[in-house]
């Protein structure tokens, strides 16, 4: 078939305005995912079942194909850094919820790059607590999904590997099922006692087990618990420590979800 002059000019116009949307669309393309690391969410507990206002660990578990990458590790609590280095998503929405609402708390006092070289094929765990990003509502079965910027190609100061904030890569992990059901007033008197055992003198936690106790005191949200949370923070309307300032979001954002509208 001969085309003549009119319908070449035609069928080349539409080639250019087809490249130029395609050129045009591809910028708003998102990357393409990195084959070269991964990430991975586990449940460190089987089956992977938890009482409202119990302490859900999960696993992030970081793997590569190459050596070169690294990850960061070192903060694990949602208030220790001020970027957002893991966004958890569930499904469905509606039996979850924020713990905080819109509380914010800023960075206090430590800034460390330092990052865990991912060797190939050498997985690198991050234990983190769901309880800080999700708070869950009601009894069912969740799917919980993470976008994490933890992983990033190593990045060299002063001889240090450390991880790069400014070129993390975006990495996703899940999805895998997390049950949340009743919890029972013997449990619920019996984690407030193991937690109050364990609660700092002060409001500076100085281990683990205080920062922890903490956190869990906030994540329990029973009447009880919330109370000894506003004994403590009595006139104390910014505490230093972050764990006792998530606790005390929380308090607020319990109240606020109380007060009459």
């Amino acid at each position: 078939m001969t085309l003549d002059s009119e319908s070449f000019r035609s069928l080349r116009l539409q080639s250019l305005l087809i490249t130029a949307v395609c050129l045009c669309c591809g910028q708003n393309l998102p990357p393409a995912a990195n084959s070269e690391v991964h990430l991975a969410l586990s449940c460190p507990v089987s089956p992977c079942r938890f009482r409202s206002g119990e302490v859900i660990p999960l696993d992030l578990v970081f793997s590569a194909e190459v050596p070169g990458y690294v990850v960061y590790g070192s903060y694990r609590d949602r208030f220790e850094f001020s970027m957002k280095l893991d966004t958890f998503t569930v499904s469905p929405s509606q039996g979850a919820s924020d713990p905080v609402g819109n509380g914010r708390a800023v960075l206090a006092g430590r800034y460390n790059l330092n990052a865990a070289p991912l060797r190939e094929r050498v997985p690198v765990k991050v234990r983190l607590e769901l309880n800080q990003w999700v708070q869950f509502d009601r009894p069912g079965s969740y799917t919980v999904t993470i976008s994490s910027l933890r992983a990033s190609r190593v990045s060299e100061i002063w001889g240090t590997i450390n991880w790069d904030p400014e070129h993390p890569e975006r990495l996703t992990g899940g999805p895998i099922q997390v049950e949340i059901v009743d919890a029972d007033l013997d449990w619920q008197r019996r984690e407030f006692a193991r937690i109050l055992g364990a609660l700092p003198a002060t409001l500076a936690s100085n281990t683990d087990t205080e920062r922890a106790a903490v956190r869990a005191l906030a994540y329990l949200g029973t009447d009880d618990a919330l109370e000894e949370i506003r004994r403590r923070l009595k006139g104390n309307l910014d505490p230093i420590d972050l764990d006792w300032r998530f606790a005390q979001l929380v308090l607020l954002q319990r109240d606020s979800r109380r007060a009459p509208q």
